[in-house]
């Protein structure tokens, strides 16, 4: 691994001058390398710009002895960066380590030539000078909130996009993905309730997309026959295929168009399905480690910037996660690398060190012990998803749900008195 992530080090060093060399023209003070580790290092959650600043400085003049830089010079090289540095300078360090590694998929989450991609929308609230750009005030006035729609390569473990978006429609952010994007028939994307509608599917269709999505128990795609399991609804001259399963007595039911029953029997439909929960962790993981629930950030262009760093911090702990997994072939099933202590390690000096192609044995060796930590995690186990922030989505949910609940066995005490 060794050598490989020193190789690693040094092409990433080339994609970030390449990138830079062609948006700056002057270089006094601060650099490219200057304004994307700011950006990397403010992405830590809880960290300011003063704070991302302060730690540059430090880790320029112990590995550089490069002379102190204003925090509003960083800022102003940030800003003065196009958007397209980041996001270039992220996407090519994707493929760089997809082509250096392979990129693998995992065989336990094979489903013939396809990758499962899992597809959710997580919102954010955000400076209210975003409504300058079209973004829409909360009622407070004081706020925005905004909506970021992710797709994560769950077959091969990486996110593949996670975009901010100026409205709350998911199906809308995803439809607009799709449309300037790459061939995706190798590709069967994963959805929850939220997505269900008979229009989004036949938008799905037309783009010659696969698809296996969670209906709600109210659809109208739903056969009145309750022993129908596996059967074809017909919706706008298409054809669906709607399947039924249970966990713990809970009804379940799925709509794809992969209508090959012998291939795609149920149960590997509701394998399929599960494995979206891993977009879920993936939200979960950058907003417990990234300044992503709230940015203090004013513009969606400065967002979308530090939404590019977020990636590829992610990539890079994910490729590590990985590396490092491999290596320890007879964990038990519930044994896992820590991700977080991993993201805390990259903070510390490794990703300064990697971005600027300084890596050596010795580092990868310290950070190898200090930071690739085994615990154990809850796998398989159910829990109910709680929430105690007052008003958020899963708070409000738990209230409703409650409420139901409790009318429900009014409703029963009621005919049993009857």
């Amino acid at each position: 691994m060794g050598l490989k992530l020193i190789d690693l080090a040094k092409a990433i060093k080339e994609i970030i001058y390449k990138n830079g060399s062609a948006n700056i023209s002057r270089n006094r003070k601060s650099n490219e390398f200057d304004a994307l580790l700011f950006c990397l290092l403010h992405t830590q959650k809880g960290f300011s710009m003063d704070s991302s600043a302060a730690v540059l400085n430090d880790l320029n003049g112990k590995f550089l002895n490069k002379k102190h830089i204003s925090r509003q010079s960083l800022s102003d090289r940030f800003n003065n960066l196009p958007e397209d540095f980041f996001k270039d300078t992220c996407f090519d360090i994707f493929n760089l380590i997809d082509n250096m590694y392979e990129n693998k998929p995992n065989h336990s989450q094979i489903y013939g030539s396809y990758d499962i991609c899992g597809v959710d929308g997580s919102e954010n609230n955000l400076s209210k000078s975003l409504t300058n750009e079209n973004f829409k005030a909360n009622k407070n006035g004081n706020t925005v909130t905004a909506l970021n729609i992710g797709v994560y390569n769950v077959t091969r473990n990486y996110p593949i996009t996670l975009e901010m978006v100026n409205h709350k429609n998911e199906r809308k952010a995803f439809l607009d993905f799709v449309n300037d994007r790459k061939d995706f028939s190798n590709s069967i994307f994963v959805f929850d309730r939220g997505f269900d509608g008979v229009q989004f599917f036949n938008n799905l269709e037309k783009r010659n997309l696969k698809y296996v999505c969670r209906l709600k128990c109210n659809s109208t795609l739903l056969s009145d026959n309750e022993n129908d399991v596996d059967y074809i609804r017909n919706y706008y001259q298409r054809k669906v295929r709607i399947i039924k399963y249970k966990i713990e007595e809970k009804n379940y039911y799925l709509a794809t168009n992969l209508f090959d029953s012998n291939e795609f029997t149920i149960d590997i439909l509701k394998q399929i399905y599960h494995e979206r929960w891993t977009i879920e962790e993936f939200f979960k993981y950058i907003k417990r480690n990234f300044n992503f629930g709230k940015s203090e950030l004013k513009s969606a262009v400065a967002i979308r910037k530090s939404i590019y760093c977020q990636l590829i911090i992610t990539k890079i702990v994910n490729l590590l996660y990985k590396t490092n997994m491999r290596k320890r072939k007879n964990l038990q099933n519930n044994r896992i690398i820590n991700k977080k202590t991993i993201t805390d390690g990259l903070y510390r000096n490794f990703l300064f060190l990697m971005m600027y192609g300084k890596l050596n044995r010795k580092n990868i060796y310290e950070f190898t012990k200090n930071y690739i930590v085994l615990m154990t995690t809850n796998r398989g186990k159910h829990n109910e998803r709680i929430c105690i922030t007052p008003y958020t989505k899963w708070y409000t949910k738990q209230h409703v749900m409650k409420k139901n609940h409790k009318k429900k066995i009014k409703n029963e005490k009621d005919k049993d008195a009857d």
